[in-house]
């Protein structure tokens, strides 16, 4: 989803965590339009938002400014966008530890959690 606020070009993107193979946790947020030093005005970002599903509820993080760990989709980059991953440590099974794990990488990539909807259980 993207959209312009205050002529600002916002895009929010989702993961749900799952179990990888390879003893893992992971959230994999991909087609992220970023801007690029040969990137046309439509690719170009301002704001980015990502949105964890995790078994607890919905994460919502804002990204603060300045350098993203993007990871390249090889030749589909140039039309379907960056990708953004991160893991819980290897060996970590218990889905909530994998989630803080998770969201501290996130925030340590300057992503702030700036809103929960937590499931009821």
């Amino acid at each position: 989803m993207d959209w312009v606020r205050d002529g600002l070009r916002v895009q929010v993107k989702h993961a749900q965590m799952l179990f990888q193979r390879g003893n893992h946790w992971c959230c994999n947020f991909s087609r992220i339009k970023c801007a690029m030093n040969d990137a046309r005005q439509r690719d170009l970002l301002d704001e980015l938002r990502l949105v964890v599903y995790s078994p607890f509820g919905l994460h919502f993080f804002k990204h603060a400014g300045g350098t993203i760990g993007y990871i390249e989709a090889g030749l589909r980059t140039g039309t379907h966008g960056h990708n953004i991953l991160f893991s819980a440590p290897a060996g970590v099974v218990d889905v909530k530890a994998a989630l803080e794990a998770i969201m501290q990488k996130m925030k340590d990539e300057e992503f702030h959690l700036f809103a929960e909807v937590k499931w009821d259980r």
